[in-house]
């Protein structure tokens, strides 16, 4: 065998390698496409998926309920509904999730809550607290008080996603009603 025809088997053994690795790519990418075609399929019918983003709630901490509206829907378009109660346990579970917020603010001031309300858009918390002769508001907000919204809002963080998680759970319920 001469020098020009093993050049020849040579770039002939490149443009193998060449194409069985872009085989490869090709056939990997196909391979990772089903994957994740099936994970989310599988995903949904195990009603596994991530917890709605909040816009805003309520807590009303005298009564045990809870009002929750969330930025998107199950389909991901924007909210547009009358929000999400809880009342009873889950309410009960919703307030337990708060205790962060609560005892922030109970460091700043001795207060009793009876309402407690974050419009997570406009990071703006609303705090009717037991007053006498009557009830008063703290507002904690951005233009206020920038730092302290922020903190609130990372105090808020386990509470947004257990309503988050709630709130799909009830939309889903709602829509097989429906």
């Amino acid at each position: 065998m001469d020098e020009a025809e093993d050049d020849r088997q040579g770039g002939r053994a490149e443009r193998d390698v060449a194409r069985k690795a872009e085989l490869r790519r090709a056939e990997s990418a196909e391979l990772i496409a089903t994957m994740k075609t099936w994970l989310w399929t599988h995903a949904k019918d195990q009603n596994v998926s991530e917890p709605l983003p909040i816009t805003s709630f309520k807590l009303n901490l005298a009564v045990g309920r809870v009002r929750v509206v969330p930025a998107r829907d199950l389909s991901d378009c924007p909210f547009a509904g009358p929000g999400v109660d809880l009342v009873g346990a889950e309410a009960a579970t919703a307030i337990g999730f708060a205790a962060p917020i609560v005892a922030w603010l109970q460091q700043r001031e001795p207060i009793v809550i009876r309402t407690l309300s974050l419009d997570v858009t406009r990071r703006r918390l609303l705090v009717t607290v037991e007053a006498r002769p009557r009830p008063r508001v703290v507002r904690i907000d951005p233009r206020i008080d920038a730092s302290a919204s922020a903190e609130i809002l990372e105090h808020a963080a386990p509470l947004l996603r257990h309503l988050g998680g709630v709130v799909r759970d009830k939309l889903a319920a709602r829509a097989k009603r429906d």
